[in-house]
């Protein structure tokens, strides 16, 4: 990862900002079991997958409502770097391959188990692939790319560019695993070290997306990336 000689463009209001961390927690704490109660209260027998599409659903239109000033300056900085745009999705993507190799050579050296997240995401896509791709391609690279590069990793980046890489990292990795391991602690009273191990799957996908965003200077051209990665994985399992 080069250092950005551009300077970094971040054109977030104060009141986008105070949405994105208020709003934050609640996405990965709250909705999905605020959504689950509200959905099995209406229809007690709704099926898991149909779950995750209202899910990400309502997190879109949120993600959409409340940044949609940010996500409008960031898509014309995007039309104005159309080739810039390309080349560092085209980068990013090479550089989270690269990533992904060492990240698995190093797991699998240390015998690290299977990621229960990607795991649950595999039998979903096996299930009901037509749901899935809307969820992975489509709406979930624009809300996640919105919350941990747009609020999190942008707001660090303008003070401290070490710092940023890193705490988008581990707010990116928590967010898919925190409950897996909460849960290996608490039934098997296990310290959950493979689990945490697992967190690092989530460093290329991480450094890479912020990397471009910051060289390409519109959050677009990382949620494109998001969407290359994940219909490439996808495409392996069908």
């Amino acid at each position: 990862m080069t250092k950005n000689s551009r300077p970094f463009k971040y054109p977030i209001s104060n009141n986008e900002l105070l949405y994105g961390y208020v709003f934050l927690p609640v996405y990965i704490i709250i909705l999905p079991k605020l959504v689950g109660l509200i959905a099995s209260y209406i229809k007690p027998d709704i099926n898991s997958n149909s779950l995750i599409i209202i899910f990400y659903l309502v997190s879109f239109l949120i993600v959409v409502t409340l940044f949609r000033k940010f996500l409008k300056s960031s898509f014309s900085d995007l039309i104005d770097n159309k080739l810039g745009s390309f080349f560092s999705i085209i980068s990013g993507y090479l550089c989270y391959n690269i990533l992904m190799y060492l990240v698995s050579l190093f797991l699998l050296f240390f015998n690290v188990g299977a990621n229960p997240n990607d795991e649950i995401i595999i039998e979903h896509i096996k299930i009901n692939p037509n749901t899935m791709i809307a969820v992975t391609v489509l709406l979930g690279p624009v809300v996640e790319e919105t919350l941990f590069r747009g609020v999190v990793f942008g707001t660090i980046r303008r003070k401290n560019r070490t710092a940023a890489y890193l705490v988008s990292f581990i707010v990116f990795a928590v967010y898919h695993l925190w409950e897996y391991i909460l849960v290996a602690i608490s039934t098997t009273g296990a310290s959950g070290w493979s689990l945490i191990l697992n967190l690092l799957q989530y460093l290329p996908g991480s450094l890479a997306l912020a990397w471009c965003y910051e060289r390409s200077n519109t959050l677009w051209a990382p949620i494109f990336l998001h969407m290359l990665i994940n219909a490439l994985n996808i495409s392996v399992i069908l």
